[in-house]
């Protein structure tokens, strides 16, 4: 009994002095964390501080940065600002080269107009060069007018008979044409003299002819029977009819100028036409064709036979012999010569035929 009341008497001794340990232990234990606390405070506060001087040093980083990026905003601006002044400056350049672009094309077509202008310009100096020079021969012609018979004497006495270039031949004789050329006018006339002798008769007579070659008419036509064409002279209407005449069709008395042979015919000067001459016959017909021109026909005449009782017995021909060209006008006429055989005693007649092209 007595040990059990020593226990209970000891029990809350005991438990006590136990939990004062416990306490002392719990003191110490907190001593040390409080310790360890702090070391972990100053470790924290270590790190704040390291933090805060990195977040100060990033600040300032981040303070120049925002500089190099206004900097960089305010560079942007200004070269957004100059690029619209350059997209500005391109969009007017662009449109003054349209404008110039246009201003070209209608200088061009400025220009096109022009040479026209110029080529016309140069046709109607060359035309009025060559009336100037039939002004300038007609006016020597009224300066110094001579006498019909002193015209008729110097004409023949200057001027020998015009030469074809053509070789007569056949039968017991032949009767080539003798023609003594007077002249051209501007406007396409050409006037002539000459002998015609007729191996059919055996006459023989002198003429004077004036033949238009823009329609191939006759405009004046006299003959007169001589002996010879200088015989001619000594008729004072003969030579009144000739004079009044190379007067009154403006003939210049230049000659025909020399015959070219070649069926090529080309004019000089501004205006330039080609023409290439082909002559084709069939039994009773001849043409004149422009090759040049798409086989153009130009003329056609008859080549009938002479018959008797149903068979011919003669047969006329005709050959292209060449060209003479308007030294003062824009004509040229080409020349066939005619064959007319079985005249009397076998004669063969020869007789040129002008035919008058307007060269455009």
């Amino acid at each position: 009994m007595k040990q059990i009341v020593l226990l209970l008497i000891l029990f809350p001794l005991l438990s006590f002095s136990q939990s004062k340990k416990e306490l002392r232990e719990r003191v110490v234990s907190l001593q040390l964390d409080s310790v360890n606390q702090a070391a972990i405070i100053n470790s924290h506060q270590d790190v704040i501080a390291e933090a805060e001087q990195t977040i100060s040093d990033q600040y300032r980083a981040i303070v120049k940065k925002q500089q190099k990026i206004d900097s960089s905003q305010n560079l942007i601006n200004e070269l957004s600002y100059h690029l619209n002044e350059k997209q500005l400056a391109l969009d007017s350049a662009y449109a003054e080269l349209i404008d110039a672009k246009t201003v070209l094309f209608e200088n061009k077509e400025e220009l096109a107009d022009n040479e026209v202008a110029l080529s016309s310009l140069e046709n109607e100096v060359f035309n009025l060069t060559l009336e100037k020079e039939m002004l300038q021969a007609q006016l020597d012609t009224v300066t110094r007018m001579p006498s019909s018979k002193e015209y008729g004497q110097s004409f023949y006495n200057s001027h020998g008979p015009f030469d074809f270039k053509y070789i007569y031949e056949g039968g017991n004789g032949y009767n080539p044409p003798e023609i003594y050329p007077i002249g051209w006018s501007y406007d396409g006339k050409i006037a002539y003299v000459g002998d015609n002798c007729d191996g059919g008769c055996g006459c023989c007579s002198s003429f004077f002819l004036v033949l238009d070659l823009k329609t191939n008419a006759i405009l004046e036509q006299k003959e007169i029977a001589t002996e010879a064409l200088s015989l001619m002279w000594i008729d004072s209407e003969f030579l009144g009819l000739v004079t009044d005449a190379v007067a009154r069709y403006d003939i210049i008395p230049l000659g025909f100028g020399q015959l070219n042979p070649s069926n090529h015919i080309e004019r000089p000067g501004p205006i330039g036409v080609d023409i290439y001459i082909s002559l084709e016959k069939s039994d009773d017909r001849y043409r004149i064709f422009d090759d040049g021109n798409y086989h153009q026909l130009i003329t056609s005449g008859s080549l009938e036979s002479y018959t008797m009782d149903g068979e011919i017995f003669c047969k006329p021909d005709v050959e292209y012999v060449g060209h003479i060209v308007s030294p003062i006008g824009n004509y040229v006429a080409i020349i066939l010569m005619h064959k007319q055989p079985c005249q009397f005693e076998g004669e063969i007649n020869y007789y040129p035929e002008f035919i008058g092209i307007k060269l455009e």
